[in-house]
Formats: structure tokens, sequence, C-alpha cells
């Protein structure tokens, strides 16, 4: 897990300087390991993890969302992938690592 976290970061990273005007982060950018232990995340459900994502992503916030290779592996991707594509949302599929 914490390998995917650190992955997910240099991704946003990389889309941030690719593109300085433009503003990119991934869920590990938010909640970080600190954040992570003040919440004391182990204690958070999965269906409140999803509702939690889903709300931000229905929030109109957000514009876009960056999938990375592999992505259909995590149950938790797949349900932002669904609300993203019932919001119409422009979704990006990345085919490279960082």
């Amino acid at each position: 897990m914490d390998e995917n976290r650190a992955r997910l970061v240099r991704f946003a990273s990389h889309l941030n300087q690719q593109n300085p005007d433009s503003f990119f982060f991934s869920s590990a950018d938010i909640f970080t390991n600190e954040v992570r232990e003040r919440i004391n995340s182990t204690e958070i459900s999965h269906p409140q993890w999803m509702e939690y994502w889903e709300t931000i992503l229905k929030a109109n916030l957000i514009t876009d969302l960056f999938l990375t290779p592999g992505w259909e592996r995590s149950t938790g991707t797949k349900d932002e992938h669904r609300t993203a594509e019932e919001m119409g949302l422009a979704i990006h599929y990345l085919d490279y690592e960082v």
C-alpha cells in the first residue's frame, strides 16, 4: 500500500510539472501517513471511504480523473471511475509509469 501511495504522489507531481496551469492531486496527497494516523484510518470502513470519495467527486470541484496503469485492480478506483462516468467527468487513462 505504501508503494502505491508513493506512486500516486509521483504521478500527481509529474502531471503538475507537465501542466503548470493546472492542479493535480492524489488521495495520498490529502491523506498523508500523518493524517491517516491522526484519524485512525484503519477504523474507517471501505464503504465509508467510498462514500467520502464519491462526495468529493460529486462536489463539482473536480473536472478530470486521471487513472494510472492497473487502476482496474482497485475496488475503490473502479468505484471512482463509475462515479466519474456517471457525472460525465473527463477520464484520462495513463499508460506509462513515472
